[in-house]
């Protein structure tokens, strides 16, 4: 009774006993043979007398060994929202944006349907000024602010700290696919994100996080705009989209050569995407709606790309606002364009393969491998599409927490 009362271990155990287990296992030269012979047997008939089971080191670890397991057959997403400044400083360098990001872990099951498993709001480490000490301390926070050109530097400290506390060990890091939410407005004006260079963990060695990871730009706009219906034109869309990537998978299966493929791509790219080549200086934005929204409703158009190299000029700057406020409003789930420069439209065709829509991995994939070429001619990284590529890949089915409506319960996995 004595035993039973006193303190306990997290296992229920007395702590007397688990001393004396300590002592007969130590490894100390102090402690005699025969001492530690008597205590053990001390150990072992009190073990019996209360029954005691020790957890084996395999179950103490079960449930962290259960979660490892869990996450390495899931496809992490890292959602990083970019928030824009408040309208009324007009200053392009010196305004704070707000950036704050979130891990999910999704994954396929049986019914093809894809499920949550698990969110995690990321929390990056910032330094404050410590008015008593005069020193800084560094506390945790879910939101940065920053300038327009602290953007990028912020969202590698982002993906690093998502890579060290939640993935090292348990994924492979190139596994996560990174996803920014950007404002309209700025998806022209940031310079491109997937150039920034970060860590590999070797030595001094960098890479562009454009070549490490697979990266998509999404639009904030239509979850954070008070209009219900900017969702649900994509959610109606999105499902076309699936049907043209399982239809891709079914012709390649049937194709003979190569010769068959390049006609099946052919009318892939004729009869599912859109293309704007120039933007006329009396451009109307109705009427380009209006247009855009009749061919997604009469003839299923899945994407639309931008093959206009006036698309940066500031002289467009307005026009070109309008046109991805198009995209966002026809509810077109993919979109291609040049940021900057002059390439062909049979340089994006190459992109928009039946192989890639049969698979939006792969297109992904292509994607970041045009970036890491680009990356790779270091001074002459300009000349190449992968520097100015923009990628818009919309699905609504996989959205930071704070959007979801009615703010969902997560869905649990089943074994």
């Amino acid at each position: 009774m004595f035993l039973e009362e006193r303190l306990k271990t997290q296992q229920a155990i007395p702590v007397i006993i688990e001393f004396f287990k300590i002592l007969s296992e130590a490894k100390e030269e102090n402690i005699s043979q025969e001492i530690k012979k008597k205590l053990k047997d001390f150990v072992h008939t009190l073990e019996n007398q209360l029954n005691i089971k020790y957890p084996s080191s395999s179950n103490s670890n079960n449930e962290e060994n259960r979660d490892k397991n869990i996450k390495s057959k899931f496809q992490p997403y890292l959602l990083i929202m970019i928030y824009p400044p408040s309208y009324s400083d007009h200053s392009e360098t010196s305004v704070q944006f707000t950036l704050e990001a979130e891990l999910l872990f999704e994954k396929r099951n049986r019914d093809g349907i894809n499920k949550i498993y698990k969110r995690i709001s990321i929390e990056l480490a910032q330094e404050i000024p410590n008015n008593e000490s005069k020193e800084t301390i560094i506390i945790p926070v879910k939101q940065v602010q920053c300038s327009l050109n602290q953007i990028p530097n912020n969202v590698c400290k982002f993906i690093t700290t998502t890579n060290e506390k939640y993935l090292f060990r348990v994924i492979p890091h190139k596994k996560m696919r990174i996803e920014l939410f950007l404002p309209i407005n700025y998806l022209m004006n940031l310079e491109p994100i997937e150039m920034t260079e970060i860590s590999t963990g070797i030595a001094d060695e960098l890479i562009c996080i454009g070549y490490e990871y697979k990266i998509t730009v999404r639009s904030l706009d239509r979850f954070t705009i008070s209009k219900s219906d900017y969702i649900s034109t994509l959610s109606k869309n999105w499902p076309t989209l699936m049907e043209v990537s399982h239809k891709s998978q079914e012709i390649l299966g049937k194709l003979c050569n190569e010769e068959e493929e390049k006609e099946k791509d052919k009318w892939i790219q004729e009869n599912y995407f859109e293309y704007i080549e120039n933007i006329e200086d009396d451009f109307n934005w109705i009427e380009k709606d209006i247009y855009l929204n009749k061919e997604i409703e009469l003839n299923n158009k899945i994407g639309i790309v931008l093959i206009c190299p006036q698309l940066k000029s500031k002289k467009n700057k307005n026009d070109i606002a309008k046109l991805f406020f198009i995209i966002m409003r026809t509810g077109f789930p993919l979109a291609l364009w040049i940021r900057d420069g002059y390439f062909e439209k049979k340089e994006l065709l190459k992109i928009l393969t039946l192989r890639n829509l049969s698979d939006l991995d792969r297109l992904r994939e292509n994607i970041k491998e045009l970036r890491g070429i680009a990356y790779g001619k270091k001074q002459e990284k300009e000349k190449y599409l992968g520097y100015h590529l923009g990628f818009f890949c919309d699905n609504p089915n996989l959205i930071p927490y704070k959007f979801l409506p009615n703010k969902q319960e997560l869905i649990e996995p089943t074994y």
